[in-house]
């Protein structure tokens, strides 16, 4: 790009020129990167607000067994459910009585959030937790359970 003359001597004395110009490649840029959509998730997807004014249901089960996924080779990516997820999701398994936690990032803020959800908080504006709780009671859950593992007659 052919800059005028003014221009020019400007930014070759600007002292972080020379780093301005080198190409930003490997783990830079994926630190980079992933910083930048963290960000981003967080800051406009409102993924780190739990509602606190509205607590799980009184019967959400308690002793739910937490299973954590870190970041792998087949980890989060690997798992239909946590699509469009960002820094994690969670997944609870009713019949099994396992929440499984997947992490995008191994950050122990990311993985608090995600146990918040194992509890069965919600963010704000949501209620998906609460929502699969009641649908497993509507279903008649240990005998759903049961038809799942194909024990039913």
């Amino acid at each position: 790009m052919d800059l005028p003359g003014r221009l020019r001597k400007r930014l070759a004395s600007h002292p972080l020129d020379a780093d301005a110009r080198r190409p930003i490649s490997g783990r830079g840029l994926e630190v980079k990167l992933t910083t930048f959509f963290l960000v981003f998730g967080v800051l406009f997807t409102g993924c780190n607000t739990i509602d606190h004014r509205n607590p799980p249901p009184d019967d959400f089960p308690k002793d739910l067994r937490i299973v954590v996924h870190r970041p792998g080779v087949l980890g989060f990516v690997g798992v239909r459910e946590c699509d469009g997820a960002i820094g994690g999701c969670t997944i609870a398994d009713f019949c099994s009585e396992v929440c499984r936690i997947y992490l995008q990032l191994d950050l122990k803020w990311i993985e608090d959030h995600e146990r918040s959800h194992c509890a069965g908080w919600d963010h704000s504006r949501e209620s998906h937790m609460r929502d699969q709780w009641e649908n497993y009671k509507l279903m008649d859950g240990p005998a759903f359970c049961m038809l799942r593992r194909g024990d039913a007659q």
